[in-house]
């Protein structure tokens, strides 16, 4: 047995005691009632709808998706992790979030002016924040009334 062998094994059996503590502590939490320190209200929905994140969630590669988010928002890792988490236990919450373009909308203050100086981030950025969508409703939005103005 080299010298090795003792400090892994204590290594291992400190990890074990710190796992069971903190499911002890969250399930005690739980039992009282206490809220999380998390809810879901903070995510940033344009980046959670994020094709990337969706994708790696779906294929279950969580750490990307926490990676994705983070850059994104400039969010801190728990955080970050929290909302990965949330999203990957509520795939139906994507679709709720996602609301369909609004064609009334269309003339919304200063879309078309945008578009046609060609500031489309901006159109898109408008459209989002006066429909209430999400960014990636938003530009599919804008992108039709684009087409519509040339056509």
């Amino acid at each position: 047995m080299d010298q090795m062998t003792p400090f892994l094994l204590c290594l291992g059996i400190a990890g074990i005691v710190v796992a069971i503590n903190y499911i002890l502590v969250t399930r005690q939490e739980q039992r009282e009632g206490k809220p999380p320190a998390w809810n879901p209200d903070q995510i940033d929905w344009d980046a959670a709808t994020d094709w990337r994140i969706r994708a790696d969630i779906g294929r279950g590669n969580k750490i990307e998706a926490i990676k994705r988010y983070q850059e994104l928002t400039g969010a801190g890792l728990k955080e970050s992790k929290d909302v990965i988490e949330y999203l990957a236990k509520n795939p139906d919450v994507w679709e709720e979030k996602k609301k369909a373009p609004r064609p009334e909308l269309d003339d919304a203050p200063g879309i078309r002016d945008l578009l046609e100086e060609g500031r489309d981030d901006e159109a898109v950025e408008v459209y989002r924040k006066f429909a209430g969508v999400d960014g990636y409703t938003a530009r599919a939005a804008v992108e039709q009334i684009k087409r519509e103005m040339k056509g």
